[in-house]
């Protein structure tokens, strides 16, 4: 029984990961300098192509972030509008990075299914 709960939640925990990482993106670019934000998305990068979670993530956050940034702008504060749009940014970067490397992975795979196998 034991067993069953902590199977349960370490499937669980891996499968909120990629929300806690985006999570660690917004808050490394709100309280953290810029270089070290970079190297926090870098990371964040980084294990998402290493534990192959889906880049569209960051893409969905950038589009929601470029939303948020809009109705900040026309409420008139455009300070935290601005600041908004530049953690936009980043998000958006790094989808369309980790986008491109899934894209070029995938590419490889299906050319490495498709080579006939040498019979002996």
């Amino acid at each position: 029984m034991e067993e069953s709960v902590a199977l349960v939640s370490i499937y669980h925990l891996d499968e909120l990961t990629p929300y806690a990482l985006i999570a660690l993106g917004t808050a490394s670019a709100v309280f953290l300098s810029e270089i070290l934000t970079l190297v926090t998305f870098a990371s964040i990068l980084a294990l998402y192509i290493i534990l192959k979670y889906d880049s569209r993530l960051f893409v969905g956050t950038a589009i929601f972030m470029l939303i948020l940034s809009a109705v900040l702008l026309a409420s008139g504060n455009s300070n935290m509008a601005n600041g908004t749009a530049i953690i936009a940014y980043y998000f958006l970067v790094v989808g369309v990075l980790g986008l491109m490397i899934q894209y070029v992975r995938d590419s490889r795979n299906q050319k490495n299914q498709q080579r006939p196998q040498k019979t002996q």
